[in-house]
């Protein structure tokens, strides 16, 4: 949240418009509220109007972060997601995946990372790693059954040969 704050500030003292935050995330089973939420609030405290904040509380993906998110955008800017400047922020681990995402969301966006403890590191490797799996199976299994095939094809080839 601070490093998407930072951009906000300067953004604002190069004279441009404040953004509006999407504190996206819903509420785990062993959370006391929503990751939005908890965003929302610390947003506040550090002086963010609430006019400039609109929640997205229903995600539990970070599939789902983008893809609510921009139908969150869009019915705050009543506008085409296309039409308005997307950034998000997040740890500097996570920023491929939320591109990943974001692209199967159909947003075109620019992800800011934070900064990320070096002890951090080979867990969020691991994470990542599987989170691009899991969100690319289906392109994973057809480039597996494609492979499959081909190997098939010149193996049957070279029976045939023989």
């Amino acid at each position: 949240m601070d490093r998407a704050r930072s951009f906000d500030e300067a953004r604002v003292a190069a004279g441009e418009k404040p953004v509006t935050f999407v504190p996206s995330g819903g509420q785990g089973p062993d959370e006391v509220m929503p990751e939005a939420q908890s965003m929302a609030t610390y947003l506040q405290g550090k002086g963010v109007s609430p006019d400039r904040i609109v929640l997205e509380a229903r995600s539990s993906t970070t599939r789902e972060n983008m893809a609510f998110s921009r139908e969150a955008i869009e019915a705050h800017a009543h506008k085409d997601v296309s039409e308005v400047t997307v950034g998000f922020s997040t740890t500097n681990y996570h920023v491929f995946r939320g591109y990943v995402c974001a692209h199967q969301a159909g947003m075109s966006v620019e992800g800011m990372g934070s900064r990320t403890k070096a002890y951090f590191w080979p867990n969020a490797f691991l994470r990542e790693f599987a989170g691009l799996l899991v969100s690319q199976w289906k392109g994973i299994l057809q480039t597996l059954i494609t492979i499959g095939a081909i190997y098939a094809v010149f193996e049957y080839a070279l029976m045939l040969a023989r």
